[in-house]
């Protein structure tokens, strides 16, 4: 059962380089790795925010703390998101199929229909002309060390913050510490700071297990 399999759990581990990897000049780097992330056809995706809270409602009751989940092209995605409401931790289950998207009652479990792009979106980090792997190729970087892996850094800023916090934070400027395998050249990890009027939210992002296969349906 779906809702069985996503109650056990969607653990992202970034994948590590070997110590054969070749060191490409950067831009080269960061186009072919923005290039490879767009074509991904799956993707399992680990979202971690620690510090002041990010609200995954409007009403600012649920604040998201980590979302484990997977990725299919060209649009689907399920997902497990951790929140916290009134000093209780709760898990909810996310589905997106085509243009229909269901979440489940923090309280009951049960699923329900939501209108599509409400709220929490990772399908933006996967938008060929917004996402993450064009952020990526036009980004303004700078390498900080090669060691099997690139570490680079960089600063974005207007609606590339609500693509990269998937559409849980408006817009914003921040500075993005991005890590490249440097054998494949996927892009393995993301980590930023977003600083809000109640203080700043720390984010980490991980992808891993790159174009295995997938199958996501809707809930029963």
């Amino acid at each position: 059962m779906l809702r069985a399999a996503l109650a056990l759990g969607l653990v992202a581990v970034a994948c590590g380089g070997s110590t054969t990897a070749a060191q490409l000049p950067l831009d080269e780097a960061l186009a072919k790795a923005g290039s490879q992330f767009d074509a991904l056809t799956s993707v399992r995706f680990a979202i971690t925010v620690d510090g002041v809270p990010v609200y995954f409602d409007d009403q600012g009751t649920l604040a998201a703390t980590s979302a484990d989940g997977q990725y299919s092209a060209p649009g689907s995605f399920q997902a497990v998101v951790d929140v916290t409401a009134f000093g209780l931790s709760t898990q909810l289950g996310a589905i997106s199929v085509g243009a229909d998207r269901w979440i489940t009652n923090p309280v009951t479990g049960v699923w329900s229909l939501l209108p599509f792009g409400t709220g929490f979106d990772p399908l933006v980090l996967f938008d060929p002309d917004e996402g993450v792997g064009a952020t990526v190729r036009r980004l303004d970087a700078t390498l900080v060390d090669f060691d099997d892996r690139y570490h680079i850094q960089g600063g974005v800023g207007g609606p590339t913050v609500k693509v990269l916090t998937a559409g849980l934070v408006a817009d914003g400027e921040l500075d993005v510490d991005l890590f490249i395998d440097g054998d494949s050249l996927h892009i393995v990890e993301l980590s930023f700071d977003v600083e809000g009027t109640e203080g700043v939210s720390e984010w980490t992002i991980e992808f891993s297990e790159f174009d295995e296969p997938v199958t996501i349906e809707p809930p029963e």
